[in-house]
């Protein structure tokens, strides 16, 4: 028998299979395969006797639960091979490994032969593997006696990655550690390695190791916490017993502190004070009875670490440890954020500054979030999770902060992007310039355009002084202006968050204020970065402040009027509060302008404010050159404002308040001004996440940004191309005319007067959407697989004004593993328009739950303008049940254009079913919008849906005078919308 191969086995049903299959492949035929079920409470055992029975080389010791020593000597005890093996049952073998090394060991006479070996997590799409070379260069094939170079000694000590001479273990009496339940591999290195005189490593890689098996014993803190000394006692005691100690225990102690300090990233925080006092009376030993004070380590900071520790364990925990470990302490609130959270997670994984913690403070989630925090613990021992059930971000930080041990902190939101040295270049700025706060740049994003804006508003650089660090009363002007009371863009010391005591509010919008403008109030070493080092991602659906002020309208204020009244305190003669005071003007008139959704919550704050709130503030105080003047006549407001009681907002709005008060989110448009000199002609996308993280997901990739007035408008012809994963090229032609027109009530509102294919290749239609707010339009790319993508290249883009007043903007690009999000409702598809008389079928099917209220646009019918234009239609339905009955009916449809004062309006002059099938009642419904008829059907369940032709379409002008189009995608993968007020029903 050439090799044996010892596995041990314990509760591994997921991943045994793999391990054995591999072991089945092996190309080396004179071998067998030790299995030792250790006591398995699973299917393992099943699983063994299955491979033994239809493979003889398969041997099976089942065994009482004894732990990994001693299964492992079990098999050794039995093995018949010239070179024994050990493998863990969650990792597998390439199927050339044993015939390859034994070939090797044995055409070498070695003892022991080592490989690299391929650390790897995650499966199929999410594999990631590794290599670890075993060895220095320089060592790799050729023959070493470990006692003659003794730096192999550092070298890892993985058993799986080796070949052992039978002879060397049996003669020798080596054994694994019963005496503990992991971390015995040590043990068999030292003696292996101490007693070996052939040793050889090849630069080769065989063997994939598991990095994410919750079961593995490497990854329990407990057995961590008291298995290290026991083993190290252990192995001491046995290479004494063997007389080579001496010679060896310089490496010995160095490998053991390495060891000590790779445990505690394991141990829990509670108990690394403790297990430094172990340490210390641990090598308090080896200092009075083995004489580590006068040896020499490769690296003598690692002899420093061990007299430091023996000589004061708290001391080095404090000063030395603590702050090494943790220079800044990233605290991350979640709630529900399983759409972007994996790439937040690898943004904070993936920073250059290493010596960090991340507290991930978790509230409530009802979507998958705690299983991918749970799967990045797994990654990254740097990870502190904590779930705290419902609450707000308030509260969560304040968890966080009461969890922290970093030198510094920082408070990131989990649905932004953050630059990969953001916390190294904070943190040496902090470092050098022993500030309170480092204070840095930053910019907002929008997920429904991938569009960018500057935070000038929030980093205002003309009020800096020249020095740095700089006091809070040095910035010029107002410094409350300065800056926003937002948390991502500010890295605070520790001590001095601490010695003020600074916390956030338990509230559910606006908590971030009280802490951040207090802080920033009392610092007295400021540093600035002028560098964007954080992107706050915005309008993905899921900001706090989006949302919530309307069910809380008393929460800003509860902001503003706790800090004023500690501003009050302050020793400067109240500068500050009033200075507060004064900025807080703005922050009152736009929650009532941009702030509030609904009017109910804008009448709330009101009475809140006039019922005594706005009083507290102290406006009256101020003195009308202490305020600046784009403020003054909302002071005066303000103050009038106080002239009126609860319930009177009408009166207040119609009297003084006027504009400056009135609710207009509806109008609030996030506009931006086009560069003409930004014309991103042609781009491609290839999208880099794994598909199960790309399902059901977009990102914006292409804008045009027109200048924001009535008439302005764009005409475009642009080629794309679906790029498929080895796949068939498949192209189509977008032609295009976009428009922005002044409606009756004066407001500016985009047109789409054309979006439409020339052939309307699948790929493409279900592929690519699109939106138009304000004046930007909007190409969407839907998630297509890992590697494919699309490409587009403008064929003409042109204006109808004398000079280009457009810019177009590609906003991703290239090889993309950028952040996706949940597809919206509110994305368009671009669809191909047919002549009326064409006759065309389709389908919608609803493949995601949604409310019983809800549906989704199926056709869209355009008349040319011109009086009397008209058309009547027959559209066939078939309603299709999810594995149930299917219904049948005919839609007749009549519409015209009809001339008034002004314009043309279209009427519906008919829309009835032909046979009247109950079950059609209250499913399909029409509306007019933008000049057209838009047919829609309600959503009755999932996996079923709408099936659609148009059997007859006729007009009495040309067949070119109306225009179908089929809106909805073939497969709705998305949950449908609320069905447009003005709705109709076909009864």
């Amino acid at each position: 028998m050439k090799v044996s191969v010892v596995v041990p086995v314990y509760n591994q049903e997921v991943y045994l299979r793999d391990a054995l299959d591999s072991l089945k492949s092996q190309t080396l035929k004179d071998i067998e395969f030790i299995i030792v079920n250790d006591g398995s409470t699973d299917k393992s055992l099943d699983i063994i006797r299955e491979y033994a029975d239809s493979d003889d080389r398969f041997i099976v010791i089942d065994q009482e639960n004894c732990g990994v020593a001693a299964a492992i000597n079990s098999g050794n005890s039995i093995a018949r091979g010239e070179y024994l093996a050990e493998m863990d049952s969650d990792d597998y073998v390439s199927p050339d490994m044993y015939q390859v090394m034994y070939d090797i060991a044995s055409g070498n006479d070695l003892d022991i032969l080592k490989s690299n070996v391929i650390n790897f997590t995650g499966s199929g799409e999410s594999y990631n593997g590794r290599i670890e070379k075993i060895a220095k260069q320089g060592f790799f094939d050729r023959v070493i006696n470990p006692m003659e170079e003794k730096i192999v000694f550092s070298f890892p000590m993985y058993a799986w990655v080796s070949l052992y001479r039978r002879e060397l273990i049996i003669d020798n009496n080596i054994i694994w550690n019963d005496g503990v339940s992991s971390y015995n591999d040590n043990g068999f290195f030292w003696q292996t390695m101490c007693l070996a005189e052939r040793v050889m490593y090849i630069d080769r890689d065989f063997i994939y190791h598991r990095r994410d098996n919750e079961m593995s014993t490497v990854k329990n803190p407990d057995k961590m916490f008291s298995n290290f000394f026991i083993e190290h006692a252990f192995i001491k005691e046995n290479l004494k017993s063997r007389g080579v100690f001496e010679e060896v225990k310089s490496f010995f102690f160095e490998r053991k502190i390495q060891n000590y300090f790779f445990a505690l990233n394991i141990i829990p925080f509670d108990k690394r004070q403790t297990f430094f006092h172990l340490m210390a009376k641990d090598f308090n030993k080896d200092l009075g009875e083995d004489g580590l004070a006068d040896v020499a380590f490769i690296n003598k900071r690692n002899k420093d670490r061990i007299i430091e520790i023996s000589s004061d364990p708290d001391l080095y925990f404090f000063s030395i440890y603590l702050p090494d470990t943790y220079k800044v302490s990233v605290i991350v609130p979640v709630h529900n954020g399983e759409s972007f959270l994996r790439s937040t997670m690898e943004r904070l994984i993936n920073q250059t500054l290493r010596s960090v913690e991340f507290i991930i403070v978790e509230n409530g989630s009802t979507d998958g979030t705690n299983e991918i925090i749970a799967e990045y613990q797994r990654k990254d021992p740097r990870i502190n999770a904590v779930s705290i059930g419902a609450s707000n971000a308030g509260n969560a930080r304040n968890v966080g902060l009461s969890m922290a041990h970093g030198q510094y902190v920082i408070f990131l939101d989990a649905d932004d992007e953050y630059d990969l040295q953001l916390l190294e270049k904070t943190y040496d700025a902090a470092i050098k310039s022993k500030a309170d706060v480092v204070w840095f740049n930053t910019q907002e994003k929008n997920a429904r355009t991938g569009l960018v804006k500057p935070h000038t508003h929030a980093y205002r650089k003309s009020s800096f002084p020249e020095a740095r660090p700089f006091s809070f009363s040095d910035l010029s002007g107002n410094p409350f202006d300065s800056f926003i009371g937002w948390p991502w863009d500010k890295l605070y010391s520790m001590r001095y968050v601490r010695s003020n005591g600074f916390y956030y509010q338990s509230l559910e919008v606006s908590n971030d204020g009280y802490f951040n403008f207090l802080a920033m109030a009392k610092a007295k070493r400021i540093m600035t970065l002028d560098e964007v080092l954080v992107t706050r991602v915005v309008e993905h659906g899921g900001n706090i402040s989006s949302n919530k002020h309307d069910t809380n309208p008393d929460n800003q204020l509860k902001m503003i009027i706790g800090l004023y009244e500690q501003f009050k305190q302050m020793a400067d003669g109240e500068k500050t509060a009033r200075a507060f005071a004064e900025r807080s003007i703005r922050s009152l008139a736009w929650l009532f302008s941009s702030g509030f959704k609904t009017e109910e919550g804008a009448r709330q704050y009101f009475d809140l404010l006039v019922g005594g709130e706005l009083k507290r503030l102290e406006l009256d105080l101020l003195l009308e050159e202490e305020i600046v003047e784009n403020r003054r006549e909302l002071w005066k407001k303000l103050l009038a404002m106080g002239n009126y009681g609860p319930g009177e907002y009408d009166q207040f709005i119609a009297e003084i308040g006027g504009s400056d008060f009135e609710l207009s989110q509806a109008t609030n448009l996030s506009l931006y001004n086009p560069n003409v000199r930004d014309q991103s002609r042609s781009a491609r996308i290839i999208f880099g996440q794994p598909n199960s993280e790309g399902q059901g997901k977009s990102k914006p990739w292409l804008n045009i940004l027109m200048g924001y007035y009535d008439s302005a408008n764009v005409t475009a012809v642009i080629d794309f191309i679906y790029l498929g994963h080895f796949n068939r090229v498949v192209s189509d032609t977008l032609n295009l005319s976009i428009a922005l027109h002044k409606q009756a009530d004066g407001k500016i509102s985009p047109v789409v007067h054309q979006a439409e294919w020339s052939s309307g290749r699948k790929e493409l239609t279900e592929g690519l959407y699109y939106t138009f707010v304000g004046n930007v339009f909007t190409i969407h790319t839907r998630y297509s697989g890992r590697y494919t993508g699309f490409e587009y290249k403008f064929r003409h883009i042109v204006s109808r004004e004398p000079k280009p007043t457009f810019s177009v903007v590609n906003v991703a690009m290239g090889y993309d593993t950028g952040m996706l999000f949940d597809r919206a409702s509110d994305l368009m598809p671009l669809r191909t328009g047919v002549c009326a008389s064409e006759l065309s079928r389709g389908r919608a099917i609803y493949r995601e739950e949604s409310p019983k209220n809800s549906g989704h646009d199926l056709i869209e019918i355009e008349l040319a303008k011109y009086d009397y234009n008209n058309l009547v239609a027959a559209i066939e339905f078939v309603k299709v049940g999810n594995n149930s009955k299917s219904y049948f009916d005919t839609l007749y449809i009549g519409l015209s254009l009809e001339p008034k004062v002004d314009q043309l309006e279209l009427m519906v002059f008919q829309a009835e079913w032909m046979r009247g099938i109950d079950d059609f009642d209250r499913c399909i419904y029409y509306y007019i919008q933008d000049g057209k008829l838009v047919i829609g059907g309600k959503y009755f369940d999932k996996m079923a849906g709408y099936c659609f032709k148009i059997a007859n379409a006729v007009g009495r002008g040309s067949e070119d005078d109306a225009v179908i189009r089929f809106i909805a995608p073939e497969l709705i993968d998305y949950a449908c919308g609320e069905i447009s007020t003005d709705a109709i029903f076909v009864e």
